[in-house]
């Protein structure tokens, strides 16, 4: 087996930096520093859009890859719209424009090759790949990819203490908070435990279609289902993919009063996005249908976790990238999708995951694949078995970062989905090519209209 470094801090150091050219605010950060040995103008560069701040550059033994990670905003700080203001939307999107901008003119510095640009990202960062496949603004950046509203803006002011229906008063009284006060408004408005759904979360901040402000380019010039129609995505080669249990995180916490109240009222198994109203004989018969499909016929109580985990992943994140995958397949370019289904001891999520209510379902969950690709402080040594699938994962995402096809480095081939087959990388102790992902589920989502892709592409 060959030997890996993986990042760690030489030392840390704060300093003051712009925030963004959109926030127009500064604060102190850390920045993490970190050594190389190595120092080439042709390795290959993944620059990573995940949740923290860092920045890496990573000898893979006889593989190099320079490791920016880029920070960016958030929900309200990220994602705060208000159309009529003069306000630009999309802020943290911009952030990370400018700061693959800064790759693609700086990286060769660092070791990295200009050329050879792969961005990647875990959940929200996922999220953010995706959208630059769709703008013009990142279309002359030249990468590969790699995955894993104004109304609330209105009620986020009026929360914080004005009632107004005119944009540019609320964003004038928005810009005297501080900000402190404006991210705990806007946490407090982050919907949790909605009574009225099985899914137990839902985000009032996201990027959003954007409107004319004098000065400013537009990230996001109409919906993403729009763009993917009409071709308008920046076709490139790309890896996307979904963890096990991506619904453990999200599945809240199903005491015996939360079954009871399931068993009364199952159209709380209806995706809202159906648009059926309560209580219709329509909304009624998806309700029984889904009850069918995942619990059988088994009660409501703690054996039907399971099924509950299941089809809140379904609702929280499978079917839409599932269905984006699909969707990518109008391009020239080769899209692959992976099931990382390994249950080892390199858990990203797992000191988080042990104080759910949910820690005694096995196998991972939503970002637990981060934890075989970056070192981790408290990380054990990791049995044999891990640090097996740790290899295989750094050799897969550094030879796609390398050569725009992912190698296994054994005799099995990831071959690419397309319109007609649905081919996928199993990852478990052992990597496997797999047929059909989870064909009979995403079927009969489609079949009842959620998240339908021929009805949106029509």
């Amino acid at each position: 087996m060959q030997e890996y470094f993986y990042p760690r801090p030489l030392h840390e150091q704060a300093c003051r930096e712009e925030v963004s050219p959109h926030l127009r605010r500064w604060r102190v950060k850390t920045s993490l520093v970190y050594p190389t040995e190595i120092r080439t103008s042709n390795s290959p560069v993944l620059d990573n859009l995940a949740l923290h701040e860092t920045s890496a550059s990573a000898n893979y033994a006889t593989k190099i890859v320079s490791l920016p990670v880029s920070p960016h905003t958030l929900l309200v700080s990220g994602f705060f719209s208000l159309n009529g203001s003069d306000i630009s939307p999309n802020a943290g999107m911009k952030d990370q424009v400018a700061a693959l901008r800064w790759v693609k003119q700086n990286i060769a510095k660092f070791g990295g090759n200009p050329n050879k640009v792969t961005i990647f990202g875990e959940s929200a960062g996922a999220a953010s790949v995706q959208y630059h496949l769709l703008s013009e603004m990142s279309k002359v950046l030249d990468f590969w990819a790699f995955t894993k509203s104004t109304s609330a803006s209105f009620e986020l002011g009026e929360y914080l203490g004005l009632k107004t229906s005119n944009p540019q008063e609320m964003a004038d009284y928005l810009r005297s908070l501080p900000a402190d006060s404006i991210m705990m408004g806007a946490l407090s408005q982050f919907k949790m435990g909605n009574p009225d759904s099985i899914r137990q979360s839902s985000l009032t901040f996201v990027p959003s279609i954007e409107y004319d402000v004098p000065g400013e380019d537009k990230f996001l010039t109409d919906h993403p289902f729009n763009l993917l129609r009409e071709g308008k995505v920046n076709y490139v080669p790309h890896i996307i993919g979904l963890n096990l249990w991506e619904g453990k995180m999200f599945a809240g916490d199903p005491d015996e009063d939360y079954w009871v109240d399931l068993d009364d009222d199952i159209e709380k198994l209806v995706p809202p996005e159906l648009g059926l109203e309560k209580e219709s004989p329509e909304s009624l018969e998806v309700a029984a249908k889904i009850r069918r499909f995942f619990f059988e016929d088994f009660p409501f109580n703690d054996d039907a976790a399971l099924a509950l985990i299941d089809i809140v992943g379904d609702l929280t994140i499978n079917v839409g990238v599932y269905e984006i995958a699909k969707l990518l397949t109008l391009s020239p370019e080769p899209v692959y999708f992976y099931h990382f289904v390994y249950d080892g001891g390199f858990y990203f999520m797992e000191p988080m995951i042990k104080m759910m209510p949910m820690a005694d379902v096995e196998g991972p969950t939503h970002t637990d694949d981060i934890g075989y690709i970056f070192y981790q402080p408290d990380e054990t040594e990791g049995s044999p078995e891990d640090l097996k699938v740790r290899e295989n994962i750094i050799n897969l995402w550094s030879s796609f970062a390398e050569t725009g096809v992912p190698e296994t480095g054994t005799e099995v081939k990831w071959t690419p989905i397309s319109a007609s087959s649905f081919p996928y990388l199993s990852i478990d102790t052992e990597l496997n090519m797999e047929e059909n992902f989870e064909k009979e589920k995403m079927q009969f989502w489609n079949e009842i209209g959620y998240h339908s892709v021929d009805n949106r592409m029509l």
